[in-house]
């Protein structure tokens, strides 16, 4: 029987990362599942969770990871993975969001707080800040699940915050 891990890297990034991390968990057997993969500020961030073969141990997947030019220097940490406490509160996807408009301080924090205080649950976010005729600029993409009878009103006031922040949105039903 296989058994789970969650993969966690944290380096420089650089071209061909992704596909390097993905063969050397290929070639170990690996199956991924949930895969995140991100750079920020020139810093790479992998994180997954993964299906192991029997007989391969997170001590000796973590140094076929270290062996790996790429990540020279790279935080990589192995731990096993618990699928009771992970599938407990099976959560997907209902809806994308997208919100872009000047950037103010604070902006995540309000958007998160109404998603959380509308039983939402934020499942992945991700933020970009730019510059846009020399003001900054933000777009940030969540992705959400909320709860079917609930979602009208959590919608309603998504978007009466994204206004008072001066954010367009999109929404998306998943």
């Amino acid at each position: 029987m296989s058994q789970r891990a969650i993969v966690s890297i944290s380096c420089v990034s650089q071209s061909g990362l992704l596909t390097t991390v993905s063969e050397c968990l290929a070639a170990q057997g690996c199956n991924l599942a949930d895969t995140t993969f991100a750079v920020l500020s020139g810093s790479a961030e992998f994180t997954t969770v993964c299906e192991m073969p029997e007989g391969l141990t997170e001590e000796t997947l973590a140094l076929e990871l270290h062996r790996l030019p790429a990540l020279a220097g790279a935080k990589v940490i192995v731990s096993p993975f618990d699928p009771v406490a992970s599938e407990a509160r099976s959560q997907r996807i209902t809806h994308r969001f997208e919100f872009s408009g000047p950037d103010k301080a604070g902006k995540i924090l309000r958007l998160s707080r109404v998603i959380s205080s509308a039983g939402g649950m934020v499942m992945r976010l991700n933020s970009q800040r730019s510059t846009r005729d020399g003001a900054a600029y933000s777009t940030i993409r969540i992705a959400v699940t909320l709860a079917e009878d609930d979602a009208d009103a959590a919608l309603s006031t998504i978007a009466d915050v994204s206004r008072e922040l001066g954010l367009t949105y999109h929404v998306e039903k998943i």
